[in-house]
């Protein structure tokens, strides 16, 4: 919110538009939070086993591998 304030002052927004950012923000925030629990949930919910770490990083290492060479 403090940077909403600063960034309206220096663009000199009255405090009406102010408010209308803070409010859109707030919006956002919320917007996130109710994705980011989503994807919690569904990952909490996964029911696929776990694969070792081991086997993640050899895995993560060929994706980046593969991307490098695009």
């Amino acid at each position: 919110m403090g940077a909403i304030l600063r960034d309206g002052d220096a663009k000199g927004l009255s405090g009406d538009e102010r408010r209308a950012l803070n409010r859109e923000q707030a919006r956002r925030n919320q917007a996130y939070d109710v994705w980011f629990r989503a994807k919690v949930q569904q990952a909490h919910d996964d029911s696929r086993p776990d694969v070792p770490d081991d086997q993640a990083e050899a895995l993560f290492a060929e994706r980046r591998a593969a991307a490098g060479r695009k």
